[in-house]
């Protein structure tokens, strides 16, 4: 796949598992993945690999039974936002090599099941 998130993922409202890693993928995250579409069912994300940038939609942070977060090796920019806290379910987030910067540790007391960080 090349060009950028497709919209028609919306319509997937009991999506368990969307994986797209190493597909040239550009452009930026998109806001309308995160929220009511994706957020009830959704346990892993990986769009890793890809030339993504701009920054992590706070969106994403509404996925509560998010168990795998993979955004690693994309040109994402902007602060990790300290809501990363929100997500207590995650095992998994994996967002080196972009271009991140925050400081997140607040939010960490809150991801008690979080096996690894990258």
């Amino acid at each position: 796949m090349n060009g950028t998130i497709p919209f028609e993922l919306a319509d997937l409202n009991h999506l368990v598992d969307l994986q797209m890693p190493k597909n040239n993928l550009n452009g930026v995250l998109p806001t309308w993945l995160g929220g009511p579409y994706l957020a009830p069912t959704l346990a892993r994300f990986d769009v890793s690999q890809n030339f993504l940038e701009g920054s992590i939609p706070q969106s994403y942070y509404e996925w509560t039974n998010l168990r795998v977060l993979k955004l690693n090796h994309n040109q994402l920019t902007g602060e990790i936002d300290y809501t990363v806290g929100t997500l207590v379910n995650l095992l998994s987030l994996e967002l080196h090599n972009n271009q991140l910067t925050g400081g997140i540790s607040g939010a960490f007391g809150n991801l008690a099941q979080l096996r690894k960080f990258t």
